[in-house]
């Protein structure tokens, strides 16, 4: 890809944004509510490329929480409603969406807004509106990002936004790119081209 493509090449092998820094940039800048008014991407490739995002908290609701399995088989179900919806799977998210308002109120104050992320998500999948989607999935990336500073926060440092956008988007984009054999596209940059 190419700079004129207005295209965001990836670095497989440590999946960076080595070029078109404006790309990075505008990411890291803007809130993760805003990326998909910014990125050309079908409903279920964004919703996969969440989830990639939503990895980077997951993990450690699976430590932190070893005996509430709610929000990770909610992410379990979502991803095979993706690979083929029915009517009953669309119903067990429903029902494992209700139990991560649960989780979500047993861990106040500490990875809430892992079990929220989730259950946006979930509402993302199930959502019949690209309108509805895309706006879930926004609220999906900003969980993660303030649960990314609250990590931030619990250690002294602060003003973090930037590094945890960075991380965010380049798993978003290297999900992309698996998906879609595609770069990540910033209409942003495209458009500004023109």
């Amino acid at each position: 890809m190419t700079e004129a493509d207005g295209n965001v090449a990836l670095n497989e092998s440590n999946f960076e944004l080595p070029q078109f820094e404006e790309d990075l940039q505008w990411f890291t800048a803007n809130s993760p509510s805003k990326w998909h008014e910014a990125i050309d991407v079908n409903a279920s490739a964004a919703i996969r490329a969440t989830i990639a995002v939503l990895g980077l908290v997951t993990q450690e609701w699976t430590e932190m929480q070893p005996k509430d399995t709610m929000p990770i088989r909610t992410v379990q179900a979502v991803m095979k409603y993706l690979d083929g919806p029915s009517s009953d799977l669309k119903k067990n998210i429903s029902v494992l969406c209700k139990g991560c308002s649960r989780s979500r109120q047993r861990t106040l104050g500490y990875q809430h807004r892992i079990a929220e992320a989730v259950r946006a998500l979930a509402d993302a999948a199930t959502e019949t509106e690209s309108v509805g989607i895309f706006k879930r999935l926004g609220e999906v990336l900003s969980k993660v990002e303030e649960h990314l500073l609250f990590r931030h926060a619990v250690k002294g440092e602060y003003g973090q936004e930037k590094a945890a956008r960075s991380l965010m988007i380049k798993a978003y984009a290297a999900e992309l790119k698996r998906l879609t054999n595609k770069a990540l596209t910033s209409r942003v940059r495209t458009e500004s081209a023109e």
